[in-house]
């Protein structure tokens, strides 16, 4: 909408309002050595390219950003603090995971606790500083049972009580309200998971046991791993049965959805490749030769490079908002490229044009400029990889432009 009315409705009402006579606002000496393209600036230009270039092939291995944790909207500082507050109170991260998974509710909560069994000598050992389980909350069936069974008859536990407490001062009868007890424990009937709903521990029961497509599992949130590796052997040499070695496995949530956020940067990639394909063929078709291509595109990829190798210098790697702000910066590239490389007869009408650009280049940088001051990490790597780039931009396209009126109209003065 915002291009339809620039064409067709702006024209009418600025018609007969510009005065082609009027002196351009941007000085003849200043548009003279704006508009005008000298082998030193070209030097300049190249060199830097390849400066940049250089540094960016050098710095491979920090290219991209691979902590998830980069693209949080979170200032660095409050993420720090919170993960000291989470340590010194033993809150659990869950960036570290047993997965255990049954057919059913019982069988994985029996599984549970046998995995709970085996990780007991972990946290004895110091490879763990604890771990969470659902056998913690919820017992299975089974040991229900089996706990139940062991508890004696009211009759037998009243005769042990009888003799443990005889030669010993205590009332008679002191006990019976005891053995009541008992008696009404082995006759209760088994906790389920719904006895636990709408009461406090049912969030943290959903956290630690869920169904997805007719399958149980149950997580193991570990607290203070000091070696992903060893446990990971560890598992390999547990006696589990051949099932369950199959239905227990580590996750790392870290590692795992920094994966994830690579696959999707490579995809993005891929997209932006075929899209910048488009854009230089739409470009090849307006200007209708392979050398007026190169030079209108090469202050583009010089822009976005020397852009790249500085945010690399200031230690900062690429992440996906660095990503979206470079393709910013390509549209803005090609456009002051196009316009230093348009051919025009008339000198002044150029003059003019460049007082437009350099204010929309202000604005842009300053604007884009602000945003990189910002506390917040996502508006930082926005504003600061745009403000870079359109400076990069105008400097590129300036140096390396090649038009037939380059050079000042004698009948213009200095």
């Amino acid at each position: 909408f915002a291009m339809l009315f620039t064409r067709w409705v702006l024209p009418i009402f600025l018609h007969g309002r510009i005065d082609r006579h009027k002196p351009a606002a941007v000085p003849a000496k200043v548009a003279a050595h704006l508009l005008t393209s000298t082998p030193m600036k070209r030097v300049i230009a190249y060199i830097g390219l390849g400066v940049s270039v250089s540094y960016i092939v050098l710095n491979m291995d920090h290219l991209w950003e691979q902590d998830i944790a980069a693209l949080s909207p979170i200032p660095k500082q409050a993420i720090q603090l919170d993960r000291e507050l989470r340590a010194a109170m033993g809150v659990a991260d869950f960036s570290h995971l047993l997965i255990v998974a049954a057919s059913d509710q019982e069988a994985v909560l029996q599984r549970s606790e046998a995995l709970t069994d085996q990780l007991a000598p972990l946290v004895e050992s110091g490879m763990l500083t604890g771990f969470d389980s659902i056998s913690r909350y919820l017992p299975s069936q089974h040991l229900q049972q089996s706990r139940q069974a062991a508890l004696p008859a009211a009759d037998v536990l009243s005769e042990n009580m009888r003799q443990a407490s005889q030669g010993l001062p205590f009332k008679k009868g002191l006990f019976n309200k005891f053995v009541d007890e008992v008696e009404a424990s082995r006759q209760l009937n088994l906790l389920t998971a719904a006895d636990f709903e709408n009461s406090l521990l049912s969030t943290r029961l959903e956290s630690l046991m869920l169904q997805r497509h007719g399958q149980w599992y149950a997580v193991f949130p570990l607290f203070g791993l000091q070696d992903e590796t060893k446990l990971q052997q560890w598992l390999k040499t547990q006696d589990m049965g051949a099932q369950g070695k199959q239905q227990v496995h580590y996750i790392n949530i870290k590692s795992e959805t920094n994966r994830l956020v690579a696959d999707f940067r490579d995809h993005a990639l891929q997209r932006i490749h075929w899209a910048a394909v488009l854009i230089v063929a739409v470009l090849w078709l307006g200007l209708r030769s392979m050398t007026r291509l190169a030079v209108v595109i090469a202050p583009v990829l010089a822009a976005m490079a020397s852009t790249v190798a500085l945010l690399l210098v200031s230690g900062q790697s690429l992440s996906l908002f660095n990503l979206v702000a470079l393709l910013l910066v390509f549209g803005i590239g090609v456009d002051y490229s196009l316009f230093f490389n348009r051919d025009d007869t008339e000198y002044r009408h150029r003059q003019q044009t460049l007082h437009a650009l350099i204010v929309c280049a202000i604005s842009t940088v300053s604007v884009f400029g602000i945003l990189s001051l910002s506390g917040i990490p996502v508006l930082q790597d926005i504003g600061g990889t745009v403000a870079l780039g359109v400076i990069a931009s105008f400097f590129f396209s300036m140096a390396i432009a090649q038009t037939k009126t380059s050079a000042v109209p004698r009948h213009t003065a200095l």
